[in-house]
């Protein structure tokens, strides 16, 4: 990987925020750095997926944007960055790359391993409650609202596309012996003891719901 990506994904978590004990302290330009980042993989080459790998190989999710997004449910800002970054960092590969043209090569077949790695890994984070409980928390609030701004019809379609992603990525193959069931069964029981049911039939009824209807149906699919 490339030594000059890696040391500006280095001080692009520096940026974002920091650990202080159990929190995650959010900084003023975090928001600002989550879009820049948004839109670096936005123009990242469409083959190889460098910078994604990038992100991959250090880390940012697991130590920076999950933190934020766990600890960002009273920063809309914030919240609606990381929530946007998190539903292409988790877009399948099979919609990233042309796998029959990479699946030839030893690059590719290295690439589309990379890419695949880091969205199990990711999916493993999911485990932990927190992390959809804050996204449950803002979808009700929205949910039975009557008039709902267009930023946060945005959000709410892009927290079910979110969900949707992480809920599509295949459980990795060497599960921890010391969990008890397998990710997608831990999420899913997270998910419907934080309402997701009822979420989601207030979503439906929402006069706004044909903005989100797509992304509703394609969550029950799975």
């Amino acid at each position: 990987m490339d030594a000059t990506i890696l040391s500006e994904e280095q001080i692009l978590g520096n940026s974002l925020g920091h650990q202080v004990g159990d929190s995650y302290v959010i900084h003023s330009e975090t928001s600002q750095v989550l879009d820049n980042i948004n839109r670096r993989l936005n123009e990242e080459d469409k083959n190889l997926r460098t910078y994604r790998r990038a992100l991959a190989f250090s880390q940012m999710i697991q130590k920076d944007l999950v933190p934020i997004l766990v600890n960002s449910m009273h920063n809309l800002e914030v919240f609606d960055a990381v929530i946007r970054l998190m539903v292409n960092l988790t877009v399948p590969v099979e919609c990233l790359c042309p796998l029959e043209i990479l699946t030839k090569s030893d690059v590719g077949r290295q690439t589309i391993y990379e890419l695949s790695n880091s969205l199990v890994k990711t999916k493993e984070v999911f485990r932990d409650s927190r992390t959809t409980r804050v996204i449950m928390e803002r979808l009700s609030r929205y949910a039975t609202k009557n008039k709902i701004e267009s930023m946060e019809v945005t959000l709410v379609n892009n927290c079910l596309l979110l969900i949707r992603n992480i809920l599509h990525i295949p459980d990795g193959q060497n599960k921890n012996v010391k969990q008890q069931c397998s990710s997608q069964n831990q999420i899913m029981w997270n998910l419907f003891a934080q309402n997701l049911d009822k979420i989601l039939l207030d979503l439906i009824k929402n006069n706004m719901s044909s903005i989100w209807c797509t992304s509703v149906v394609q969550l029950i699919a799975l």
